[in-house]
């Protein structure tokens, strides 16, 4: 399946973008498209890092400048606190400066979703509007007499979505392009949680020239 979402065809063919691993992620499996920060991720192995999920760490960190020295001054105690019971390598703290030294490990750009049924796949692929594009491809193809409709709900909805037959993805209806307003504290921590699926299946990304 990864190799046939490189030459997708059909009515509206279209290419995820970044490298593209198969998870299993929130209770179902997905195709996820992703760019490494591979800087970020060096730094993080440097300092025995694993992921931050605490979703309250994460909004503090979004709220200082990364790589800029803030005074400890203007923090309120308490969040300086939290700061400094964090792991080495996502803050440093010194001087009575604290300066933010962690970022994103991964950027999201596409999740797809292989189903059965059309509302299967709408159903596991919803979860993800906020994040990144988002797709279906379905094992079989649509009903003569529910073609119309899946087409039209993915285009309301925002989804690609494709058929797979006979060893070839035929695409019905592109994703919508996805832009976000801006990285939240939510963000953050899908990109946390998706670097820890990816480093449990012992994912590389492709080498690319």
């Amino acid at each position: 399946m990864l190799e046939i979402l490189r030459d997708g065809r059909g009515v509206e063919p279209w290419t995820p973008t970044g490298d593209v691993a198969r998870v299993f992620f929130g209770g179902d499996e997905v195709l996820v498209g992703v760019s490494l920060d591979g800087d970020e991720v060096r730094r993080r192995q440097r300092h025995g890092l694993d992921v931050i999920t605490n979703r309250r760490v994460l909004q503090l960190l979004l709220s200082l400048p990364v790589g800029v020295a803030v005074p400890a001054t203007f923090l309120r105690e308490k969040d300086l606190r939290l700061l400094q019971s964090l792991p080495a390598g996502v803050v440093e703290i010194s001087d009575g400066e604290v300066r933010v030294v962690m970022s994103p490990a991964l950027q999201l750009s596409s999740v797809g979703v292989v189903a059965t049924t059309w509302k299967q796949g709408l159903r596991i692929a919803s979860p993800y509007a906020a994040y990144c594009a988002r797709y279906v491809v379905l094992t079989r193809g649509l009903r003569a007499s529910k073609a119309p409709l899946a087409t039209l709900e993915a285009r309301y909805y925002g989804l690609g979505l494709a058929e797979h037959q006979d060893g070839r993805l035929e695409w019905l209806v592109s994703p919508a392009p996805f832009q976000a307003d801006r990285f939240t504290a939510a963000s953050w921590l899908m990109a946390e949680r998706l670097t820890a699926a990816l480093h449990g299946t012992g994912w590389q990304p492709e080498q690319h020239p």
